[in-house]
């Protein structure tokens, strides 16, 4: 609540849609306005609407959540030059909208899939259509190190990011908190996608991932 007021004394950097930065305590607003719409609790509102009808049969939300359950991941980070399981971090849990979500590569394959239209009465395509729609250009994403030598453009639209790669769009996202890694991003007009999830802070995520779709978009 502390941060979410203070937002409020901010100055805006520019207009809305002319400029772009991400940060997840912004994202974290998501929550009270859902809230205010529906009546329900963001975690309540997720399971109702995304969990249960995508059969996402072992997401969940929350920091308790994912250490009661049996089957999780442990962390890893590199110290002094080895992997080392680290401790689950709870502050990035209080960030529900950012940062809540626990999910399985079945869990996430079945999001993904959702994205790519196959549940309409879940994610109707107006609704896919509006999350995937290039609302600002990000330039900075045309540097990472990976894409760079793929990318023509880039912009984020609802909670994704845009890429352009030649004529086609591909939507992607990734996360990174400490001791994991994540990455998402799918084609929708090849009706094709890849998850990679790792319990280990190792940048081959990014390899993965631009290897796969340079092997999937190659002519």
């Amino acid at each position: 609540d502390t941060i979410w007021r203070r937002m409020a004394d901010l100055d805006f950097m520019c207009e809305p849609g002319r400029c772009y930065g991400y940060q997840n305590s912004v994202f974290s607003l998501v929550d009270p306005l859902v809230k205010n719409a529906t009546t329900l609790p963001y975690e309540r509102l997720v399971e109702q609407r995304i969990f249960k009808p995508l059969e996402m049969k072992t997401a969940s939300m929350g920091y308790e959540a994912f250490i009661n359950n049996p089957n999780h991941a442990k962390p890893h980070a590199r110290r002094k030059g080895r992997w080392a399981t680290v401790s689950v971090q709870p502050n990035y849990y209080r960030a529900a909208p950012a940062a809540g979500v626990n999910a399985s590569i079945l869990d996430m394959g079945k999001w993904v899939q959702a994205q790519l239209g196959s549940k309409p009465e879940v994610l109707s395509p107006a609704m896919v259509k509006n999350l995937h729609k290039p609302r600002v250009k990000t330039r900075r994403e045309m540097y990472r190190k990976q894409w760079k030598n793929m990318l023509d453009d880039a912009h984020y639209g609802l909670g994704w990011r845009i890429y352009q790669v030649g004529e086609e769009p591909l939507v992607y996202h990734g996360g990174w908190v400490s001791g994991f890694r994540a990455d998402v991003a799918f084609s929708p007009q090849r009706d094709l996608g890849i998850v990679v999830l790792l319990n280990a802070e190792s940048s081959g995520i990014n390899e993965l991932t631009t290897r796969f779709w340079q092997m999937a978009l190659a002519p």
